[in-house]
Parts: C-alpha cells; sequence; structure tokens
C-alpha cells in the first residue's frame, strides 16, 4: 500500500524533495481521495536503482527552465479657409473619400450613435474606427477655430466642414472610445466565455481516472525515497524533480524513466493520456493568460464610464445609456470574477500553486497591465501585488502539467528506444554465441558450389554462344571432330 515502509537500502538511498503539502494543506483536495490498494511500483528494484553504492558520485544538475510604418503619402495642399494644415487635410479627405455621404447628415447619424451607443447605417464599426484615430488626440488649437468660426460653412472644404460639423459634438474623442468598447463589447465576451470552456475542459481531465492513478505512482516512489518523511501531497511545480533525479548505477536513467517504464506494464492507458492531452493543456496557458487579461480593462473600462457619467450629466439621453451600460459591465464583471473564483477553488484541489518560474513574455505581459493601473494611481501598491500574483501562480499552473505531460512522454519515447537497442544486442549475442552445426556448413557450401556452377554455365552460354556456332560452320558435315585430349 502507498503508506507501507520503503525497504531498507543497503547503501545511500537517494532523496525525492517534492514540494510537500502538509496534512492539513491536503484536506479537501485531490491527494485526500487516492487510496491504493495495491503496490503499484517493486520498491525493492526501486530502492537497487536509486542507492548510491561505494564510489558512486551523483551529479549535481541545475535545470534551468526555458526561458515590427508604411511610406506615407505625400500631403497635398487643399484650398479652402486654411483652418487645418495639409496633412490632417489629405487624411480627413480620404477617410471622407470612402464614405462620401452628405456631411450634415453622416455628422447626425454618428451623434445618435453616441446617445444609442447602437450602430446605425451607413455608419458601421470600421467607421468607427477610423473615427478613433482621427480624433485620438483632440488639438486644443484646431477646436479653437471651430468653435469660434464666425464665417460661411459653404467656403469651407470637406475636411473642415467635416471637422466644423463634429466639434458641435461635446467630448467626442472620449465619446468615441466609449462607443468602440460597447459595441466590441459582446463579441469581446463572447470569447472570454469561450476561454474558460478551454480551461475547465483542462480541469476536467485532471480529475479523470488515469491522472489520479499517476497522481498516486508518484506518491509511492516519493514515499519510498522520501528519506523517513512521508508524502501526503505534493505541488504540481516540484514534478520536475522526478525527472532531475538519475541513477547513480545509470546517468541516462531518471527516476520518472523507472516510474514510466511501471506504468507502461500495469497501467499503460495513462501513457496514452499524457501524450494525447499535452496540446489541451498547452492550449490552457493561452486560455488563462487571455481570461485573465479581462480584469485590468473592466477595472480601467468601469473607471472610465464613472468619469464620462460624471462629465455628461447635462446630455440625459446619453448619460442614461452611459448608466445602462456600466451596470451591465458590472455584472458580466461579477460573472467573470465568479469564473475566476471557481479556477482557484480547482487549483486549490490539486494542491494550490505558487509562481516559480523565471520571467516569460506572458508574466511580463500580467505584471505590465496590473503595474499600469498601479501608476495611474488607480490600483494601491499592495493591491497590484496581489492581483498580479494570483495571475501568476494561474498561469503557471497549467504550465507544470504540461511539462509533467511532456516529460513522461519523452521518458516513454526513451525506454522504447532502449528497449529496442537492448533487443537487437541480444539477438546479435545469441548468434555469435550459436554458431552453425558442421552438417549445416557442408549443406549450405554444396548449395553455393550449385548455384555457382549454374551461374558460371549461364554466363559462359551467354558470351560464347556466337564463337561456338562459327566453330560449328567450319566443320566438314562428313567429318567427326577429334575428341580432346
Amino acid at each position: 500500500s502507498r503508506g507501507s515502509a520503503p525497504p531498507k537500502p543497503k547503501g545511500k538511498l537517494m532523496t525525492l524533495r517534492l514540494q510537500k503539502l502538509t496534512v492539513a494543506e491536503t484536506k479537501n483536495t485531490i491527494f485526500g481521495s487516492l487510496i491504493s490498494q495495491e503496490s503499484l511500483i517493486d520498491k525493492d528494484e526501486l530502492a537497487d536503482i536509486f542507492t548510491v553504492k561505494e564510489k558512486d558520485v551523483v551529479p549535481v544538475t541545475d535545470k534551468t527552465p526555458e526561458d515590427t510604418e508604411k511610406a506615407k503619402p505625400v500631403a497635398k495642399v487643399v484650398q479652402g479657409l486654411n483652418l487645418i494644415d495639409a496633412k490632417r487635410a489629405q487624411q480627413l479627405d480620404i477617410f471622407l473619400g470612402r464614405n462620401n455621404h452628405e456631411i450634415p447628415h453622416f455628422v447626425s447619424t454618428i451623434s445618435r450613435i453616441f446617445n444609442t451607443l447602437t450602430l446605425i447605417p451607413p455608419v458601421g464599426i470600421e467607421v468607427i474606427e477610423l473615427l478613433g484615430t482621427l480624433f485620438a488626440k483632440v488639438d486644443e488649437e484646431e477646436l479653437e477655430k471651430f468653435n469660434t468660426f464666425n464665417g460661411n460653412p459653404n467656403e469651407m472644404t470637406r475636411p473642415e466642414r467635416f471637422l466644423y460639423e463634429m466639434y458641435k459634438i461635446p467630448r467626442v474623442p472620449e465619446k468615441i472610445n466609449v462607443l468602440l468598447f460597447a459595441v466590441q463589447f459582446p463579441v469581446w465576451c463572447a470569447e472570454s466565455k469561450k476561454k474558460s470552456d478551454e480551461i475547465q475542459e483542462a480541469f476536467n481531465k485532471l480529475k479523470s481516472d488515469n491522472f489520479r492513478i499517476l497522481l498516486m505512482y508518484v506518491l509511492e516512489v516519493s514515499n519510498t525515497l522520501s528519506g523517513g518523511q512521508k508524502t501526503t501531497g505534493f505541488k504540481f511545480s516540484s514534478l520536475g524533480k522526478l525527472m532531475e533525479l538519475k541513477s547513480p548505477n545509470d546517468k541516462k536513467s531518471t527516476l520518472l524513466h523507472f516510474m514510466v517504464e511501471r506504468i507502461s506494464v500495469k497501467s499503460p492507458t495513462i501513457l496514452e493520456f499524457a501524450s494525447k492531452n499535452i496540446q489541451l493543456f498547452t492550449d490552457a496557458q493561452t486560455a488563462m493568460a487571455s481570461f485573465q487579461s479581462v480584469f485590468p480593462t473592466f477595472v480601467t473600462r468601469l473607471l472610465e464610464l464613472e468619469i464620462e457619467i460624471y462629465k455628461s450629466k447635462e446630455e440625459i439621453e446619453y448619460c442614461e445609456c452611459l448608466t445602462n451600460f456600466r451596470n451591465h459591465l458590472r455584472d458580466v464583471s461579477v460573472e467573470f470574477n465568479s469564473i475566476l473564483h471557481k479556477v482557484d477553488e480547482q487549483i486549490c484541489f490539486f494542491g494550490n500553486n505558487e509562481n516559480d518560474l523565471p520571467e516569460t513574455p506572458t508574466i511580463l505581459e500580467i505584471r505590465k497591465m496590473w503595474g499600469s493601473l498601479q501608476a495611474k494611481g488607480i490600483l494601491s501598491n499592495e493591491d497590484c501585488k496581489s492581483r498580479t500574483k494570483r495571475d501568476e501562480d494561474r498561469f503557471t499552473f497549467f504550465i507544470h502539467v504540461e511539462r509533467f505531460l511532456t516529460d513522461i512522454k519523452k521518458a516513454d519515447a526513451f525506454i522504447a528506444a532502449r528497449n529496442k537497442k537492448n533487443k537487437q544486442n541480444e539477438e546479435l549475442a545469441q548468434r555469435i554465441a550459436s554458431p552453425p552445426s558442421l552438417e549445416e556448413n557442408g549443406k549450405d557450401d554444396t548449395t553455393n558450389k550449385q548455384k555457382t556452377n549454374k551461374t558460371k554455365a549461364a554466363t559462359l552460354t551467354s558470351k560464347d554462344i556466337n564463337e561456338i556456332l562459327k566453330r560449328k560452320e567450319n566443320i566438314s558435315p562428313n567429318v567427326r571432330p577429334q575428341a580432346q585430349t
């Protein structure tokens, strides 16, 4: 059974140092339900392979985890009232060329869209995105020119007239920003929910019988090489130590090789499970990083909406629409937080996880997202650190599982190649040790001579047939050739 005492080694038994969980920490986790009725491994054999005998030196290994503007068109001079520069005029001219509508009506439609946060033909998402580029940052001097203009608008160029009408709308950049997020929000939510489904699928695999039995194997080898300290559970981040611990008797063989070789005999479906689900846990890493990234966006967008609601309180229709959207955003935020809380509960069920990996691009991006909110004064330093740590712990949990399954697949391939080579060596040794008998050699010699004579006869006939025919023509029919001596 899992808790039976390991055999007493004849030398110094090597120790597997997993990051163990206490008995209290294993309560309500998967480890509390792992009960084996029989021994999964040969403990005597394990102890023998991983016992350091005299003059054996165990190598100390330090395993280090693996750690692109188009050419700008030449601006053309636009004649008009010279309210804007040539470059700005050209950008607007290109935009209006794609949207060849009567400007007052076009701007009126845009204004109604702002008040309803709903697209109205002919204005689509592409138009709003281009508007976002054109009004990303308002030039206060430009704004002042159009707001104080007292001339005849009919003398304006199309770009100038467009700006003249647009600047009648208060806070254009802010409204474009809110509108873009509002029209993209449903798709954004759908994609995020899809990611959460991928994450849950990965957790379901970890609750399968194959993975449970795999954890039993790890517990048993750990308890055999525990140095007298019982292992009741462990963190997945320490599973890489199975590949790091090498046998002193065979430097190419690790503890993971030993375990996988026994699994292939007793529980071969586990190896199929590991190989089949590597990509699932690779995808889960991407899904986790993507799903978590919505939360800094929630914080930022809710704050922007609160500010915009305050500034637009005199625009009753627009303000009411903003308030409704803010409330909807809050509801979705609560829903997504509950999903994230469920993720945390399931990671805790598997022994919890703390990030111990070096900086990866994804980890750096997590820190950047939350750090930007701290820099803006939206989050405190402590809140920023706490949110960053939780995101890193969730993300790296799936990295550790994927690496463990990958190591198992590699170990299985190594063992298969080694067994094939050993079999070939055994067959060669048998042939050398058992040479053929004299009688078999005599039969072989006779057969070989017969084959040689047939080959020679076939060769002579094909080479000399013409010469033989010529000789035959030169012999008189009445003269019998003399026999050669």
